[in-house]
């Protein structure tokens, strides 16, 4: 689940990332 437009989703953004790139 997405959250709400604004500094979060920048963090999800990152977050995502992290995850896909298998560094968490």
């Amino acid at each position: 689940e997405y959250p709400p437009t604004g500094l979060s989703v920048k963090y999800w953004d990152f977050l995502f990332w992290v995850v896909d790139m298998g560094i968490l």
